[in-house]
C-alpha cells in the first residue's frame, strides 16, 4: 500500500506505519495509538477490504471513511475477505 500511495504523490511525511498488528482490528487500534487521531479517520486500504475495515472501526467506536487506490485484485483476495467477514461477525457477536 505504501508504494501505491507514494506513486500517487503522497509525501513520506504523511505516511504513518503500524507494524505490530495481526488483524484489521489491531491495525486500526494500534494506528490510532501511533497517530493520536481523533474525530473521523480515513482508512486507506484495498477497495474489497474497505467495507469491513469501516465496520471494524465502528465496532471500536471510531468514525471512519475509506479511500482505496485502484489496483488489481484476485479472486483469492475476495474469498479471503469473505472468511474475514465471518470472523468479524463472530467476534462482533461476542462483544454485545
Amino acid at each position: 500500500m505504501v508504494q501505491l500511495l507514494r506513486a500517487q504523490g503522497v509525501p513520506e511525511t504523511a505516511l504513518l506505519r503500524e507494524d505490530r498488528s495481526t488483524s484489521t482490528r489491531e491495525n486500526i487500534a494500534f494506528g490510532l495509538e501511533v497517530s493520536g487521531a481523533q474525530g473521523t479517520i480515513v482508512l486507506v486500504t484495498d477497495c474489497y477490504h474497505a467495507p469491513r475495515a469501516r465496520a471494524v472501526a465502528r465496532a471500536l467506536g471510531v468514525n471512519a471513511r475509506s479511500s482505496c487506490p485502484a489496483h488489481k485484485t484476485s479472486p483469492r483476495t475476495w474469498l479471503r475477505e469473505g472468511g474475514a467477514w465471518l470472523k468479524f461477525l463472530w467476534w462482533r457477536g461476542f462483544r454485545r
